[in-house]
């Protein structure tokens, strides 16, 4: 069983609300795995996880790199962001060998939505991939130290409880608040990427 880390572990609050949270990253990062593998629900968009006697919602988005391909998805990533009430985005990347890598991947989330920015939460998926994990955690840990508001290092197989523990820990640390993204805005994003 792969190890869950975090770089920074907050305790959980009980929120009197369904507190929710978008997930984003490219194609192939495990986003709906994740999402499968902790929700109740299979709504698809908005699904419900449950971890002791908390509740919150995680919504999918598609993946980053198929807005060029499929320009419907621009709508669909809008929606994602701006439907509901959000406290946290949890942005996925992939583990790679290459630290540069994976910060390239998190840069291009980071120019499209970088308004958001203090609500991301950096998932570092695939991490029973690490070679050397005690020496990449740090790293990874340092490298995102002032672009993110925490890490969360998993894998496929990572206990889901201790992964939701986790993630709610993050979410119910954030204001809740209804995202916007002005049709100006959303130009800007459209023709920059």
């Amino acid at each position: 069983m792969a190890q869950t880390l975090i770089k920074t572990k907050l305790n959980l609050i009980p929120l009197k609300y369904k507190s929710c949270a978008v997930v984003v990253g490219k194609t192939g990062v495990g986003k709906s795995v994740l999402i499968g593998g902790l929700c109740r629900s299979n709504e698809n968009f908005r699904n419900t996880v449950v971890h002791g006697d908390v509740t919150f919602c995680l919504i999918d988005s598609p993946g980053i790199d198929t807005l060029r391909q499929t320009p419907e998805n621009w709508n669909l990533l809008r929606n994602a962001l701006t439907a509901k009430c959000i406290n946290t985005i949890f942005v996925i990347i992939k583990y790679d060998f290459s630290l540069e890598r994976m910060l390239e991947d998190f840069n291009e989330i980071r120019r499209l939505m970088g308004k958001f920015s203090t609500r991301f939460v950096v998932m570092v998926s695939h991490w029973d991939a690490a070679q050397e994990p005690n020496e990449d955690f740090r790293k990874i840990c340092s490298s995102f130290e002032n672009i993110c508001s925490n890490v969360i290092f998993y894998s496929m197989d990572s206990p889901k409880n201790d992964l939701a523990g986790l993630m709610y820990g993050c979410i119910c640390h954030m204001s809740r608040d209804k995202l916007t993204i002005s049709d100006e805005e959303f130009s800007k994003w459209k023709e920059q990427y």
